[in-house]
């Protein structure tokens, strides 16, 4: 029923981590697929030994040339046979119930093709969610949104979302030559688009763990070197109604200034008015003068 997916690049060493964590699993009715994206750690041999362990759990191993996250999401899909698809990254863990409350959650959407997947919270610790969730949700309990609503629900921050298979076969992450990082609401945000919608569960199943050399501490230096993606992920946030349009629309203002892209450029390649890009610029300047008065406190 899952695959549990794992693209990993040069992560041998923590890679172990995740290993644990399924092996702890009260329900080992699952896959785990590791795409190794051009590792030169020795990523295979340590897969080989886990292997030779013989987990009660199947592991499918694939390696590939270097290129990035998503390459590795959709070189993967093409090759998985289960419903749904658990993205889970080379340097997190899942809580112990994780594989049990997903097949849980998945039965009360299975007969309902309105729905891309289920969701649950990511946390630092059991204790301690990541990002925000709708107030007025006991534990357990679930709200319905597509992933566009997730601003105005409260459902803010990274979250552990399952989707179907077909869905990530159906909108695969857009992909650049030369450009080895692509955001993922990216393809999330067309999948909304097309009217599909998550059912998010108010429990933490995934554990997260932003390490230094992890892409959400890079971000930026990643927008900076893969900026046709970047533009296909502010052009898909900016469909969004309200101030949140213009807050992305300055984010994108601050990185294509550091790569000498004027405004007349800017407006061409998000497509859009003049009004809004002086209004993007209104918001980079007031975020300019708000990190300014951070940095001197």
């Amino acid at each position: 029923m899952i695959t549990v997916l794992t693209p990993t690049y040069n992560r041998g060493y923590i890679l172990v981590e995740l290993y644990e964590s399924l092996m702890g699993q009260t329900d080992h009715d699952f896959i785990w697929m590791i795409v190794d994206d051009g590792s030169t750690d020795g990523t295979g041999a340590f897969v080989e030994k886990w292997e030779n362990q013989k987990p009660p759990f199947k592991i499918v191993y694939l390696k590939k040339a270097n290129g990035g996250k998503h390459r590795a999401v959709n070189y993967a899909v093409k090759r998985i046979k289960t419903e749904y698809t658990f993205i889970v990254d080379s340097d997190d863990r899942l809580t112990t119930n994780a594989i049990a409350c997903v097949k849980k959650w998945a039965k009360t959407i299975e007969k309902d093709r309105s729905f891309a997947g289920v969701a649950g919270l990511r946390g630092f610790r059991l204790n301690e969610r990541i990002g925000d969730y709708p107030p007025g949700i006991l534990p357990g309990g679930y709200i319905d949104a597509d992933n566009r609503q997730r601003r105005k629900l409260c459902l803010t921050g990274d979250k552990a979302e399952v989707y179907r298979t077909e869905m990530l076969r159906r909108f695969p992450f857009p992909e650049y030559e030369g450009e080895t990082f692509l955001s993922e609401c990216v393809s999330y945000n067309r999948i909304a688009d097309h009217g599909f919608k998550i059912r998010w569960f108010n429990e933490i199943i995934y554990l997260g763990n932003y390490i230094d050399d992890g892409l959400t501490n890079h971000i930026h230096e990643n927008r900076l070197k893969c900026f046709r993606g970047f533009t296909e992920e502010t052009k898909s946030e900016i469909k969004a109604k309200g101030m949140i349009r213009y807050r992305m629309i300055g984010r994108y203002i601050q990185v294509a200034k550091e790569k000498g892209i004027g405004s007349r450029r800017i407006r061409k390649l998000l497509e859009i008015s003049q009004f809004e890009l002086v209004g993007g610029y209104i918001w980079h300047v007031l975020q300019t003068i708000a990190d300014t008065v951070r940095k001197r406190r």
